[in-house]
């Protein structure tokens, strides 16, 4: 994982919570839902706005995977989501932790 997270405060209960809706949330409105968490909690939940900002990026990069492959990127949205909620789940436990090859956007100020 890149950045440093050893900085960083325990997250609340409610980032948390808000962090696991941000990477549940593609299932029903692509970047959307993880765009909007992001753009109200940037500013007073900093655990809320990373996991929402990888989940932006990522809801981003798998409708461009899927917009790209013709159709049979669709077959594998189920494992997209899946994996979304797999790290959603890590969020909601505390972690830090993000998507490979996402995770060091939003670390050192560069999107939170």
């Amino acid at each position: 994982m890149a950045g440093d997270t050893s900085t960083r405060g325990m997250p609340t209960d409610d980032g948390m919570l808000w962090a696991l809706l941000a990477h549940a949330s593609p299932i029903l409105t692509s970047f959307v839902g993880p765009l909007c968490i992001w753009l109200v909690k940037r500013r007073s939940d900093e655990f809320a706005a990373y996991h929402a900002a990888q989940a932006f990026w990522y809801a981003w990069i798998t409708l461009l995977v899927i917009s790209l492959s013709c159709g049979m990127g669709g077959l594998l949205l189920p494992f997209f989501w899946l994996y979304g909620l797999y790290v959603g789940l890590r969020a909601r436990e505390g972690e830090w932790s993000g998507y490979p090859f996402i995770s060091g956007f939003g670390f050192n100020g560069k999107l939170v």
